[in-house]
């Protein structure tokens, strides 16, 4: 019930809403665009217990989206054992860089792109980094007693797009893998489909985008190291 007393004479302020964020071009993909794609689904590593693979890229003007996806099966671990694995060990560990995943690229002119920490960015005195950049997207996973899969989504920034072959680099040591490369045909990124506006009044990388098809004509397979 309202009862009469001395804030009521208050003027109401304007009702403002918040700025709408907008994510820096580094950090994602663009929103509204939809990609050209090259479906690999390349398998990186296999051994009794766990399968990771490379399912495909996801090809911009400003960079390309890299999508893997693993799955792990339970051996001979303890309920223990496998849940201290798959909630803890398999992401952090005592170190990330002993046990957890590592994911970088080399170009083709040799640069060399590693994760990067996005906080360096943000900020009232933040700036944008200068690309090349990567950023790690995180991804969903799940399962149960026995088998556990996920994915890990990674963003290459480059504006202009990446030229001539991309080779991937990764760790995870918490899975028993260690270094291993692997190496997509520059043919293969530059053949993808333009991205394509998912919106006319949009905005993009450029005033009209192709409606192309997909996929392009010519080989649709990758060059592995």
């Amino acid at each position: 019930m309202h009862v009469s007393g001395f804030f009521d004479a208050m003027p109401a302020g304007p009702e403002r809403e918040p700025a709408p964020y907008v994510p820096p071009a580094w950090h994602q993909p663009p929103p509204d665009e939809l990609p050209g794609r090259v479906a690999l689904d390349a398998v990186l590593h296999r051994d009794d217990a766990t399968v990771l693979w490379l399912r495909d890229l996801s090809v911009y003007d400003t960079g390309i989206a890299v999508a893997l996806r693993w799955t792990r099966r339970r051996r001979d671990e303890s309920a223990d054992d496998w849940n201290r694995l798959i909630h803890g060990e398999l992401w952090h560990g005592s170190s990330p860089r002993e046990h957890g995943l590592l994911v970088g690229f080399e170009l083709a002119d040799g640069r060399r792109v590693f994760p990067a920490d996005p906080s360096a960015w943000f900020g009232p005195d933040s700036r944008d980094p200068e690309p090349p950049t990567l950023s790690m997207l995180g991804g969903g996973g799940g399962g149960g007693e026995d088998r556990y899969s996920g994915d890990i989504d990674t963003w290459l920034w480059s504006p202009g797009g990446v030229r001539g072959d991309l080779e991937l680099v990764l760790v995870w040591r918490a899975l028993g893998i260690d270094e291993l490369r692997y190496r997509v045909d520059g043919g293969l990124i530059a053949g993808a489909s333009r991205p394509r506006l998912l919106w006319a009044d949009a905005g993009g990388a450029d005033d009209e985008v192709p409606d192309a098809s997909y996929p392009p004509d010519g080989d649709d397979t990758a060059a592995s190291a």
